[in-house]
């Protein structure tokens, strides 16, 4: 039940916070994405156990969004980490939910963002353990978080993700 729950409030939150999906940088043979402009951030907090089931890539632009996902990922833990103070007037929060993961050795990465025009681009990584790989046979649910300066009305959100195995060796 308690799952049931804090899915069907990740899901509203997806939903409050309307990211919507895009195309990756590269679109057809030699066609580049339109020059954007790098934004620099910094990763407020990440790990592997958080109590976020679904995955979802969001942008938070308000404290009350910024409060309900900081206590859904961090249902699981004792005390909570204390959320940072963000300025919303200038800055916005990215959360990376990688989803629940039946294995450790998952790592989720904010790697990029970058603006142009009234868009908003997040590049996110998931490094996962290789079909070789010794890991706990434990559920995780990887997650980040990171604080980027963004001003000016709602941005579309463009995403793009990838994901590498890590090679283990006998």
């Amino acid at each position: 039940m308690k799952n049931l729950l804090i899915s069907t409030a990740i899901l509203l939150l997806i939903s409050l916070v309307s990211c919507q999906s895009g195309q990756e940088s590269v679109g057809g043979k030699g066609k580049k994405r339109k020059k954007t402009d790098p934004v620099s951030f910094f990763t407020l907090n990440s790990g592997q156990y958080s109590g976020a089931t679904e995955a979802a890539t969001l942008l938070i632009r308000s404290e009350a969004q910024f409060d309900s996902v900081w206590q859904v990922v961090f249902s699981n833990v004792e005390p909570k980490p204390e959320r940072p103070a963000v300025n919303f007037e200038n800055q916005a929060i990215v959360v990376y939910l990688a989803g629940m993961k039946s294995s450790g050795g998952y790592i989720a990465e904010i790697r990029s963002v970058a603006t142009r025009k009234n868009q908003v681009y997040i590049d996110t990584h998931l490094t996962t353990p290789g079909p070789d790989c010794m890991s706990a046979s434990v559920i995780t649910s990887p997650f980040a978080f990171a604080r980027i300066a963004l001003e000016g009305d709602e941005p579309e959100v463009v995403l793009s993700h990838t994901e590498t195995a890590v090679p283990c060796s006998n």
